[in-house]
């Protein structure tokens, strides 16, 4: 069962079957599945409106932060689907990991460099590509490609990626900035069908 409810204390946040989802604004979502509890390209710092202040296109947010990341607790994985602002923020991502010490960090293998420059510590850090899967703690992700434009792949792999969290009889898939491309619908049906084959 997929749960979607607004929640006013994301220390509530909790799904005792299947899974439940709380929009953090902008491109940004807090699950809890399978016992885990995982960020997924949370932007609840003001890094873009700094950055382009002043420019001839400033950046507005669609809505305020609707928490600080310092008050999210409890978070086993933040995941970031790639290097842009708005994905792996500067601004949050250290208060997140601050908060939650326990807390580890997912990003494309090709963005590592980036994910030490955002402040993630390099023992906290783990990486994934197009295609490969990592188990979680029990609860299992797939990386798939994303077309930001277009599929870039670097000789360290795909800069652009989505998500397929599997656990608790659901699978979630967030696509990440993409745009439908050739290789986008066999790669997602190829990994939920991996992760939904009978275990022997």
């Amino acid at each position: 069962m997929l749960e979607l409810r607004p929640v006013a204390d994301p220390k509530a946040l909790s799904a005792a079957s299947g899974a439940a989802l709380w929009w953090l604004g902008q491109a940004g979502f807090l699950v809890a599945q399978d016992g885990l509890r995982i960020v997924i390209d949370a932007d609840l710092f003001d890094s873009l409106a700094e950055k382009y202040r002043g420019k001839v296109f400033a950046h507005h947010r669609m809505m305020p932060p609707p928490v600080l990341p310092g008050v999210l607790s409890g978070v086993d994985w933040r995941l970031c689907a790639h290097f842009h602002t708005n994905h792996m923020d500067p601004g949050t991502i250290p208060a997140l990991l601050a908060a939650n010490p326990k807390a580890r960090v997912l990003a494309p293998r090709a963005e590592r460099a980036k994910a030490l420059e955002r402040g993630v510590p390099g023992a906290r850090l783990h990486l994934i590509d197009a295609g490969e899967v990592l188990d979680l703690g029990g609860l299992t992700v797939t990386a798939t490609p994303s077309a930001h434009e277009d599929v870039k792949v670097t000789p360290s792999g795909h800069l652009y990626l989505g998500y397929a969290l599997t656990g608790c009889g659901v699978t979630l898939w967030r696509s990440g900035d993409t745009i439908p491309h050739d290789g986008l619908v066999p790669a997602v049906r190829a990994g939920v069908e991996y992760r939904l084959r009978p275990r022997t």
